[in-house]
């Protein structure tokens, strides 16, 4: 049989912090052997030990990794912040889609995680990001936050999932998705989640879609700013 094809899977461990946010790239890098090797795909488990905390930066598709499946699993004490940034131009020959799925596994009491994540994307490229925050012990906290500007016939597919286990009181989760078309033929499909299990947690999601309309460029247009400028100035301040 011919395994050349098969997805690896990685199983890594992080037991050093750091206050540096840290490429991802890198840092698998220096964990995996003959990463390059990999064909637009990458799977891997990273432990996030007891009393560690990480900032990891996701640089994978400069790196043309472009379907990525990352579950991070944190430890007591410990927080992870993670960010990624996805942008796609008209230039960009690629078409296949971008697909996103990092799970969050808050194993230990006073874990935390952060995820957010901004896309530009004016191509007809489609984006599919799912997220899964896995409350499974006590005083856990976690956020994600995804921004999105689509242009042209662009797509954004999201799943955000919230699921809070029996034991698991006193969480706290939160999730919101904003998104802004630029184009009547970008679309967004937004899916939110909630699965409480447990007494005493505080829970929230959230979802909006919207433009810019002529009121968003009437103050930059009367400083002397053109339209094209003015919404280029609007793109970075709602993706910052």
């Amino acid at each position: 049989m011919d395994n050349s094809n098969s997805i690896k899977s990685y199983a890594l461990t992080i037991n050093t912090s750091s206050s540096k946010k840290i490429s991802l790239w890198q840092f698998l890098q220096s964990k995996v052997s003959n990463l390059s090797q990999n064909k637009h795909t990458l799977n891997a488990t990273v432990i996030i030990e007891p009393n560690t905390h990480i900032s990891l930066l996701d640089d994978l598709i400069s790196h043309d990794i472009t379907k990525l499946k990352l579950i991070f699993n944190i430890s007591e004490n410990s927080s992870l912040e993670y960010h990624t940034h996805i942008i796609e131009k008209k230039y960009t020959q690629n078409i296949s889609p971008i697909i996103k799925n990092v799970t969050l596994n808050l194993n230990g009491k006073n874990s935390q995680a952060n995820l957010t994540g901004t896309c530009f994307c004016d191509t007809n490229k489609t984006i599919i990001f799912h997220t899964k925050q896995n409350h499974t012990e006590q005083q856990a906290q976690s956020y994600v936050a995804i921004k999105s500007v689509l242009d042209n016939t662009s797509k954004l597919i999201c799943t955000h999932t919230i699921h809070v286990h029996e034991k698991a009181h006193k969480t706290h989760a939160r999730q919101t998705n904003k998104n802004i078309l630029l184009s009547h033929n970008a679309h967004v499909i937004s899916t939110p989640i909630l699965e409480v299990k447990a007494h005493d947690v505080e829970c929230q999601h959230g979802t909006a879609v919207s433009n810019f309309t002529d009121e968003h460029f009437f103050y930059l247009q009367s400083k002397g700013i053109n339209k094209q400028a003015s919404q280029t100035m609007l793109i970075q301040g709602f993706l910052s």
